[in-house]
């Protein structure tokens, strides 16, 4: 299992050229950077970690695709296609996973003094991905047989010749178990940032899916919001901090293929062939739904009024990576001012915003909502494939 990206909230430069920035008042103009780890060398492994899928880059780990074929399923074949056939083998059936029962997750009790703590010390993080939220080029096994093309986590839910249930249930339970947390403390990782699709979330009645590309795997994911629960419990008993991230919103916030160009000091930084909001087709919907932003404002205040008094809870990131169209900052104006209004606490918690790679357009937002405690997310990244620059 690898950790990546690395994510800081502090003044120090990592191994890339990205700097984030931590002001020195917390509730305002603070940034968090993740920088990705561009496969120089092996990482390190905890006791309790799988290491069939590491491997430096370019090379083919020993239970899937080569993680040079990020851009795309396990048989993307760099013209923006995939090639994958029908699973329907012997193979592409798992063995039977029993689950162990979950008992009920009962989560730290509220404790403002210790929240504090949590929240505002230097975070020495990572990104704790594919642990729910799956994207091939880390956990390329999982999408062996995937439903074609392959791309998204939809894609492993349909697949599988209908066993995926199953297979997500064991990878949730053995790709990070406890070992690896205490590993982490001992590293001295004091934060993870937890990605999730809208469909890990909530359970019942508080379920999303309904009316969304989801709702036909429904049954898949009944399991994962214990679990979820699960790891924010594991997490404190290490004393390590959790960033809950809606890395998947409903109608996805940046399609799965878009092409974005900035300018920065390293130069055009293109990113192609993003699988990890959960879909496949290319689009992105939540801005342009009424319907699709009301449900993912409901599952932000679902999290919030679960998670807002649990200490080691230092924040909720509102979208992860969205496209960069003006419509973002709407959406987070609307989310914020509900999820602000839902109670005392939530008035001074720690959200994040990712800034649609516009640093300028996402200090600007931050700035404007005065002194809310607003975290600025900003990714800068590094990724090199073939010997040709594509993350700058």
């Amino acid at each position: 299992m690898i950790f990546s990206p690395t994510f800081v909230v502090t003044a120090i430069k990592l191994a890339t050229s990205s700097l984030s920035i931590r002001s020195e008042d917390p509730a305002i103009n603070t940034t968090s950077t993740d920088t990705f780890d561009v496969g120089n060398e092996t990482p390190n492994v905890s006791p309790g970690m799988n290491n069939s899928t590491l491997s430096e880059e370019g090379e083919t780990p020993t239970s899937g695709f080569p993680i040079s074929s990020y851009h795309g399923g396990p048989a993307y074949n760099g013209t923006g296609t995939v090639n994958v056939t029908t699973f329907a083998d012997s193979s592409c059936t798992p063995p039977t996973y029993n689950p162990p029962p979950i008992p009920p997750i009962t989560l730290p009790n509220p404790n403002r003094a210790l929240a504090t703590v949590y929240r505002y010390r230097q975070q020495q993080g990572v990104n704790i991905g594919s642990w729910f939220m799956l994207e091939g080029w880390m956990v390329p096994s999982l999408f062996s047989c995937a439903a074609a093309p392959a791309i998204s986590e939809y894609d492993v839910a349909t697949g599988w010749n209908g066993q995926a249930k199953q297979v997500l249930e064991k990878h949730w339970d053995t790709f990070i178990t406890e070992t690896d947390f205490a590993w982490l403390a001992s590293l001295g990782i004091n934060t993870v940032r937890l990605p999730l699709g809208y469909w890990h979330i909530g359970t019942g009645e508080q379920e999303w899916t309904t009316g969304t590309l989801y709702e036909s795997v429904r049954d898949n994911y009944v399991g994962a919001w214990p679990r979820v629960l699960r790891a924010i419990s594991m997490a404190e008993k290490y004393g390590i901090g959790v960033l809950v991230d809606l890395h998947g919103a409903p109608g996805s916030q940046n399609g799965t293929i878009y092409t974005h160009a900035f300018s920065s000091l390293k130069g055009l930084c293109y990113f192609l062939g993003q699988q990890h909001s959960g879909v496949s087709d290319g689009q992105a919907n939540l801005f342009s739904s009424p319907s699709n932003m009301q449900k993912t404002i409901s599952v932000l205040q679902f999290l919030t009024n679960t998670l807002v008094d649990v200490p080691n809870v230092v924040g909720i990131q509102l979208l992860n990576e969205p496209i960069d169209i003006p419509d973002v900052f709407d959406f987070y104006t609307n989310a914020l001012n509900t999820l602000r209004g839902s109670s005392p606490a939530a008035q001074n918690f720690p959200f994040y915003v990712h800034d649609a790679f516009d640093l300028n357009q996402g200090a600007n937002f931050v700035r404007s909502r005065g002194r809310e405690w607003n975290i600025l997310d900003h990714h800068s990244c590094v990724f090199l494939r073939h010997s040709t620059l594509l993350f700058s």
